[in-house]
């Protein structure tokens, strides 16, 4: 699943530049309460991940809110339990969040429906650039009453939309709102789907028990070409020399994760040069990657967040070459080997 990153920049008395992004769960899995991936729960609830909802901010804001629309109260699950093991039993589910400020960690059950349920426990501005409110679906029955490596069917609750808002001063949602828009529904008042296109049900059968594979990452280089050295001259657009591809497997369900990029190369300077004929003794001439959007510094992490299960891509390109030293340098082909390393940094 690819994440699109915009600026949505809003006016009036909310001055902030806020992006809100919504990742669905493509990979439904029961968990008890303390194992990753539910953290925030403690170890005799019972949840199934649902979504996040991610706010990148550069300026404070106030109380960010959900409202949900055709979203049922209860949701319903069959299955065995320790009281009928074999036949099973209907048991039912509502919906929370969970979210952190600074340090602070809470979950808050999600009652009010188009009312709006908070997504942030604290009447203070929210100030730290990334702000992540995770959706869950939390049972009314103790993890004991399920049995693991069992399955379990959604019978029945429907799952609808949401709008997100905040208020637009510390005075809360009574005294004005501004609806923000969700990367990819469109306009800030058009809902956006819970569950991955649009379905009001969960897929039968969910598990309860540990994913069967660890997590992995892996990175791949595709689209891999040579370029004209006057085509990367200063002051041109930069050219696109290779596109990196990290594809991660089984992921937790419900989190986001990231790896941090690394651009190294065998020559001991700051800078990156090619070489006449590739070798480090004959003439050099200095140039610059980009990484998407982000000039890259030899051996400064870059990070890349936003990943779950899915395959993501993003270019790599040259520019920053002097047309003064190319018209000095003797004529050749020139090249560098430059080595990209990419480092998990667990989930945001």
């Amino acid at each position: 699943m690819c994440l699109i990153i915009i600026l949505v920049l809003m006016t009036g008395s909310v001055s902030a530049t806020i992006t809100v992004t919504y990742t669905p769960v493509n990979t439904f899995l029961f968990m008890k309460g303390g194992s990753p991936g539910a953290e925030a729960f403690s170890n005799n609830q019972f949840v199934l991940p649902i979504g996040t909802l991610t706010f990148d901010s550069d300026e404070p804001y106030y109380d960010p809110t959900i409202y949900l629309s055709d979203n049922s109260t209860h949701f319903w699950f069959y299955g065995p339990t320790i009281w009928n093991p074999t036949t099973g039993d209907p048991t039912a589910f509502r919906m929370a969040r969970v979210s952190t400020i600074g340090s602070n960690t809470t979950m808050k059950m999600l009652d009010w429906g188009t009312g709006g349920d908070s997504l942030a426990t604290t009447s203070m501005a929210i100030t730290q650039t990334r702000f992540i409110a995770y959706l869950y679906l939390v049972s009314d029955q103790p993890a004991s009453v399920y049995i693991e490596n069992a399955v379990y069917d959604h019978t029945s609750g429907d799952f609808g939309a949401f709008t997100v808002a905040i208020a637009n001063s510390s005075a809360g949602h009574s005294n004005g709102v501004t609806l923000l828009p969700v990367i990819g529904t469109g306009s800030a008042t058009e809902p956006t789907e819970i569950l991955q296109g649009g379905s009001t049900a969960i897929p039968p059968l969910v598990p309860y028990g540990d994913p069967d594979q660890p997590m992995q990452f892996a990175l791949s280089l595709i689209n891999q070409q040579d370029f004209l050295i006057e085509d990367a001259y200063t002051g041109l657009p930069p050219v696109r020399i290779a596109t990196a591809q990290v594809t991660l497997t089984h992921a937790v369900p419900g989190r986001l994760y990231g790896v941090n990029v690394t651009f190294t190369n065998t020559d001991a300077s700051e800078k990156f040069y090619v070489f006449l004929d590739g070798n480090p003794l004959q003439a050099a001439i200095e140039y610059s990657l980009v990484f998407g959007t982000t000039v890259v510094e030899k051996g400064k992490p870059i990070p890349w967040n936003g990943m779950s299960t899915g395959i993501y891509e993003r270019e790599i390109l040259v520019t920053g070459i002097s047309e003064f030293i190319v018209q000095s340098a003797p004529q050749g082909p020139y090249s560098d080997t430059v080595t990209i390393t990419i480092t998990p940094s667990d989930y945001i």
